[in-house]
């Protein structure tokens, strides 16, 4: 990194202690020597491959700011095709034309498999950051209580978000008279302090998904009109919770699976419109969905780090070509899982 000259484009941040640190996302990759590894390698494999120096700036700032998350989530992409040697081209600049975003946008990449293909990168934060953070903002506004969130957590991510902006008052009024809320399954309770605190949830793959089959479509903006897309999820336990780092009975898959076919499938008469489109053709635009594992820590994470599943609807198709070329790599093995479902539309 410093061949770069990038030392001197750094802030001065102070990450401060975890628990109090306006940037504890920073602060946790930093302390950690495999991800501060991963992620050196990553600049030092985009500078071999000729990528912008702007963009690479960017991204060491970018891990040192409060979108710590989305920018690790992103080279930890990017590190992987270039550790598998899969050709891509970072920030893909596209027009109104190319995406459903009328004002255009830059996507994440554009992988030279075939005929191309072109993908975004997302941090599946998903609801225990949401938890987590509702939980922070409810022990400030009650200091001398025990703040806790128990019950179903499988609750749809737009309610959660309400719950830490438009319905927060209410839930806050509430508790405060009641000292106990129910929110659809969640249970928030305020208990008095003590030295050894137990709290319960409960969650169901299948319910998840269930309650969340919308939300690959709140980055709908992203999909391309003419061109194969991949909507990559990113999860890693300090950030998406411990539920989809826990393969306890078949967890993670169950839930991915699900996930990606409802995502796929369920919405396809749906003439909700999005921007320009219904949400059934929109839902077409997604060509396939990804998640990728970025743990780079021990224990090693089980499974297939990158599992891509097929929408057996989309408009733009990746072709089998494409598909080879992806599991078989450029001369080098990588952990992929592709999974179809061609034998699920009914």
């Amino acid at each position: 990194m410093a061949s770069f000259g990038l030392r001197a484009k750094l802030g001065d941040d102070d990450y401060g202690a975890a628990s109090k640190s306006p940037n504890p996302d920073a602060l946790n990759l930093a302390s950690s020597a495999e991800h501060v590894e991963a992620m050196a390698r990553c600049f030092e494999l985009l500078h071999a491959n000729n990528a912008d120096s702007a963009m690479i700036e960017k991204s060491v700032k970018d891990l040192t700011s409060r979108n710590a998350y989305g920018a690790f989530s992103e080279l930890s992409v990017y590190l992987w095709l270039l550790e598998n040697k899969i050709p891509f081209e970072p920030q893909a600049a596209m027009t109104g034309a190319d995406i459903l975003n009328p004002n255009g946008s830059d996507l994440d990449g554009r992988m030279g498999l075939h005929s191309g293909v072109y993908f975004d990168v997302k941090g599946f934060g998903f609801r225990e950051c949401l938890i987590k953070a509702l939980n922070a903002r409810l022990s400030k506004d009650f200091p001398n209580s025990f703040v806790a969130i128990e019950g179903n957590w499988d609750a749809p991510m737009a309610e959660l978000s309400d719950l830490l902006s438009a319905k927060y008052d209410a839930l806050r009024t509430e508790l405060n008279a009641k000292q106990r809320a129910k929110r659809g399954g969640v249970d928030v309770t305020l208990r008095a302090p003590s030295p050894v605190q137990v709290t319960h949830n409960t969650s169901n793959p299948y319910e998840l998904a269930e309650q969340n089959a919308s939300y690959a479509f709140s980055y709908a903006k992203q999909f391309t009109r003419h061109a194969p897309f991949i909507l990559v999820f990113v999860i890693h336990p300090w950030f998406s919770g411990g539920w989809l780092h826990n393969e306890f009975g078949g967890f993670i898959l169950d839930f991915e699976r699900a996930f990606a076919r409802r995502t796929f499938l369920q919405f396809r008469n749906d003439a909700t419109r999005i921007f320009s489109v219904s949400k059934g053709a929109a839902g077409g635009m997604l060509s396939g969905l990804a998640f990728f594992n970025a743990w780079r820590g021990q224990p090693a994470q089980p499974g297939a780090h990158f599992r891509l599943f097929i929408n057996p609807l989309a408009t733009n198709p990746i072709s089998d070509l494409a598909l080879d070329e992806f599991r078989f790599g450029f001369g080098a093995q990588h952990d992929l899982e592709i999974v179809r479902f061609d034998h699920d539309v009914y």
